[in-house]
């Protein structure tokens, strides 16, 4: 890794952010948890009522929670908070 101000050096702090197009987040607070499993509400055009959703949890930071499994991108979750 190089900067600015040249090669990084042992002791210099770096912050780092990682980001991935292909992944689907959510809020941290919009998921919920019953026993073991995850779940996020989700808005229903069709019925247009609100349904809660398993899912499947990837990695999280302090905002956003990794969606493993469960969602698709074209469902709209329902969080309010």
């Amino acid at each position: 890794m190089t900067s600015s101000i040249g090669k990084l050096k042992q002791g210099f702090n770096v912050y780092l952010e990682v980001t991935n197009d292909d992944v689907l987040l959510v809020p941290v607070t919009a998921v919920s948890k019953k026993g073991t499993d995850n779940y996020v509400w989700l808005y229903d055009d069709e019925t247009q009522k609100i349904k809660q959703v398993r899912v499947k949890l990837g990695n999280a930071d302090a905002k956003q929670q990794k969606i493993a499994s469960g969602l698709k991108e074209v469902q709209k979750s329902y969080y309010h908070g």
